[in-house]
């Protein structure tokens, strides 16, 4: 469950710096 939760953990950081990037990219 550890794993899963890191994985999960992980993926949504992924996503949230790319939209963060792309917004602070297109103010």
């Amino acid at each position: 469950v550890r794993l899963d939760v890191a994985s999960i953990l992980g993926l949504l950081a992924y996503f949230v710096n790319y939209k963060f990037e792309d917004i602070r990219l297109s103010p």
